[in-house]
């Protein structure tokens, strides 16, 4: 008799039972989706990272172009009224870095740019579209800068000089106004789209995050979360382009703006005074003028550090414009503001820049800075603001006072100790 088992369905071994391939096969596909979302979230932060550092690079160059602009007229100005050939080569290097800086923007912008990762839809309506057509404003400011600096300040024809006068005059109303507004529709534009595109880009990795956990969270759990640190580091640098001024490291005029607003909010909760400062670096311009731009930029950083070093950790400050720094201080008397504010000027005064002249030398440069402020006072109505104007009517006194030194235009003041 034949004896052994036979194979039937209910005792054969069924491979598709079997989970274990079925889990590899799984697993495999996680593990893929994942490294395939990781790389391609590691691809994202790369190209937003780079995004943003030529999106920085194109925000400076249309603010420096403003700041271009007004040195033209400035220095247009000084030439049609003194006729110096110093104000002639200052004006007709403002020019060409103005140019130089348009043609970079243009060539980013430009439909035929190489740059196609960078180009801007907003930016390129702004410069080749109405209402702006910033492009061919620009040109036609350059001519007419060029065609201002023919004519001979000397020359004593009545129809000359009307001339040279109708030009500066048309300059100064499309720098001021024109041009200006053009400018700031540009920065506005190009900023609100930036954002727009940050998010997308942060919404595409959220989603692939969510995607990765759904998938298999336990390999999310260790696959994902350096990514999870690398998007908040990203973010990290995000809010500090949005809020640091990129220059000295302190806060920017919005950021500066926002905790003065809070700041605000915690004396009025508080009941506790605050005094607001408005700081000006003495003959800045004329530091520009003399040293150039780069060292002008050092002294700003110079300057940085030393408020960093005198102001405590609860103090507020941060740059509001181009040599204007503002600073908020609570919780202090009247005569600890004094203190603190004419030790940062006798300690600016004592404390010069190092830099490097033209031909490489170490040198060091002495600047001052003055002071205006208001308060201590406490807080009821008023908003940053109208403090800053106080601030600034004081600043106003002071540089009228001789500069290097401080000053108010307070009638009253809170004297108690904090």
């Amino acid at each position: 008799m034949n004896t052994r088992p036979q194979k039937t369905k209910d005792t054969a071994f069924d491979k598709s039972s079997d989970p274990t391939g079925m889990l590899t096969h799984a697993y495999l596909l996680a593990l893929g989706l994942i490294a395939i979302l990781t790389i391609s979230s590691h691809m994202i932060t790369a190209h937003i990272s780079d995004r943003q550092k030529k999106g920085e690079e194109i925000s400076y160059s249309i603010e420096r172009q403003r700041t271009l602009l007004q040195q033209v007229i400035s220095s247009a100005d000084s030439y049609y009224r003194l006729g110096q050939k110093l104000d002639y080569d200052f004006m007709m290097q403002s020019l060409q870095e103005f140019e130089n800086s348009h043609k970079y923007l243009t060539t980013i912008i430009s439909k035929k740019s190489s740059f196609a990762d960078y180009k801007s839809p907003a930016l390129f309506r702004v410069y080749y579209h109405p209402p702006f057509n910033l492009d061919e404003r620009i040109t036609h400011f350059h001519n007419m800068t060029m065609e201002f600096a023919q004519y001979d300040p000397k020359d004593k024809d009545t129809k000359v000089h009307e001339k040279r006068k109708k030009l500066l005059d048309e300059m100064s109303y499309q720098a001021s106004s024109v041009l200006k507004s053009a400018m700031d529709a540009a920065i506005e534009s190009y900023q609100t789209e930036t954002l727009q595109k940050g998010e997308r880009f942060y919404n595409i990795q959220f989603s692939a995050s969510i995607f990765i956990l759904i998938v298999l969270a336990a390999e999310a759990l260790f696959i994902f979360r350096p990514l999870i640190k690398k998007i908040k580091d990203y973010n990290a640098i995000l809010q500090r382009y949005a809020l640091e001024d990129s220059l000295t490291g302190l806060n920017n005029r919005r950021a500066f703006m926002n905790a003065g607003e809070i700041e605000i909010k915690r004396a009025q909760r508080d009941k506790t005074p605050m005094t607001t400062a408005l700081l000006d670096l003495d003959h800045f311009k004329k530091i520009n003028d003399t040293y150039g731009h780069e060292t002008g930029d050092r002294v700003l950083k110079h300057f940085a550090n030393i408020l960093k070093q005198t102001f405590r950790a609860g103090d507020i400050t941060g740059r509001v414009g181009g040599e204007e720094f503002a600073i908020i201080l609570p919780k202090i008397s009247h005569k600890g503001a004094i203190t603190i504010l004419q030790r940062l000027c006798d300690k600016t005064a004592s404390t010069p820049c190092e830099f490097k002249t033209a031909n490489g030398k170490k040198d060091t440069l002495s600047y001052t800075v003055s002071i205006g402020f208001t308060g201590p006072v406490i807080i009821k109505d008023q908003t940053i603001d109208s403090l800053l104007r106080q601030a600034d009517e004081g600043l106003y006194k002071a540089k009228e006072e001789g500069r290097n030194r401080l000053a108010t235009t307070d009638t009253a003041r809170i004297n108690e100790p904090f």
